[in-house]
């Protein structure tokens, strides 16, 4: 297919150009300049084009195998590409869970290889993401595991995580963990506070998570690895993380774009699409979290997707799971609601350079002759998310039927 994006913004290199044409064919990039024609060529218009390098998100959930009427492989692809992404490392939480060679491959064999988003694989840290016995990470690494976690499910035992942090040094992998002690609090619905007290909800302290990141940040001083802490919500977290940081340790940071957006006031209607994992907090924390975006202290902002039908999903409240989609509408739900508070620099890096960075990925390029790594975006025109737009099986979503600002028209890779 051969396009040609007229008069766009082309962020590159952290530097923004206006007034930019891009001539491409079969995801190779034939020219880039001004007021450039062809006759041949899909003409790409718009209001206020923007081209930014393609996206790539952590920790998404594939579903596939095990849950593929929630989402699968393919349909992973497909809402991830509407969304900008060109790149997603999946956690491993499937059935079976992915937790040696033959599941990465499975990954890697089921996905449409022509499609322009590709998922690669988290493998798990322990069997069956239990959290007792460490799993075969040194095979995963070799299959094309980039990094390792037990995803959804914490690392509860410290021996564990002290093991898991030792193991993956030996060949300079990277641990991903969602800092939750769950023995503190007996299922908790949402975040401890005056709304879960008005609404009689169980609810749980961000001391869940600040527990447990003391816990990783002392035991990845101890073995001098490498961590992510992944779905940072709470405001203690990242002064936490801050310091860690100054010290020298090895660690990154991720948050989801809903803790960026919304609080546990938000629950107040029993909506049952903000009920969350990491949990929405409250204002303070989330201030928290975009001041840790803005001064580098988060590294990266996920998408947190994780789709669940009605089954799991339109129930009473505290019978519904925990998750949300995010992929498709993580673009747009910046523009509609984070732009003011998060420079468009910012929030890109956060999505596409620096997780890329982080998982040794290649970044994006853009020049003559090679192929092409981006998404394009129309920031001033809007669009109506619900049943027919929404390209997941599933439809949990904190924004399903609203109009959302900035339009994606093309991701190529």
């Amino acid at each position: 297919m051969r396009y040609l994006i007229k008069d766009a913004t082309v962020l590159k290199d952290n530097q923004q150009t206006t007034g930019v044409d891009l001539l491409i064919e079969n995801g190779v990039l034939l020219d880039m300049g001004s007021k450039l024609s062809d006759p041949n060529a899909k003409t790409i218009e718009g209001e206020d084009l923007w081209v930014f390098p393609g996206f790539c998100d952590i920790g998404a959930q594939a579903k596939d195998p095990g849950y593929e009427h929630r989402e699968d492989i393919q349909s992973l692809q497909k809402t991830g590409a509407a969304g900008g992404y060109t790149q997603i490392a999946v956690f491993p939480n499937t059935n079976p869970v992915v937790q040696n060679k033959a599941e990465v491959h499975y990954i890697q064999n089921g996905q449409d290889w022509d499609a322009p988003c590709t998922l690669h694989s988290i493998g798990a840290v322990t069997q069956k993401c239990a959290g007792t016995d460490i799993a075969e990470m040194l095979e995963m690494n070799h299959a094309g595991a980039l990094a390792f976690s037990d995803g959804r499910k914490p690392v509860q035992i410290g021996g564990v995580m002290l093991r898991a942090l030792l193991y993956v040094k030996t060949f300079d992998g990277l641990i991903i963990n969602r800092p939750e002690d769950e023995s503190l609090f007996h299922e908790p619905q949402m975040h401890e506070g005056i709304t879960s007290t008005s609404l009689g909800m169980r609810g749980q302290s961000s001391l869940a998570e600040e527990i447990m990141l003391e816990r990783d940040l002392s035991l990845l001083k101890y073995t001098d690895s490498k961590l992510m802490v992944y779905g940072v919500s709470s405001a203690k977290s990242v002064e936490m993380i801050r310091n860690a940081k100054k010290e020298g340790l090895q660690v990154t940071a991720a948050t989801c774009i809903w803790n960026l957006i919304y609080t546990d006031e938000d629950l107040a209607t029993f909506d049952v699409n903000y009920k969350l994992k990491p949990m929405l907090r409250s204002a303070r924390d989330r201030q928290a979290l975009i001041d840790g975006v803005n001064d580098g202290t988060i590294d990266i902002i996920v998408s947190n997707h994780d789709a669940y039908d009605a089954e799991d999903k339109k129930l009473e409240f505290p019978y519904a799971k925990f998750g949300a989609l995010g992929l498709q509408t993580m673009f747009s739900v910046y523009e509609s609601y984070l732009a003011s508070k998060i420079d468009i620099l910012t929030f890109v890096q956060a999505i596409s350079s620096k997780p890329k960075a982080i998982l040794n990925l290649e970044q994006a390029r853009l020049e003559k002759g090679q192929q092409v790594d981006l998404c394009v975006f129309d920031r001033k025109a809007s669009w109506d998310y619900n049943a027919s737009t929404n390209t997941s099986k599933c439809d949990n979503s904190p924004v399903m039927h609203q109009t959302l600002q900035a339009k994606h028209i093309l991701t190529l890779n």
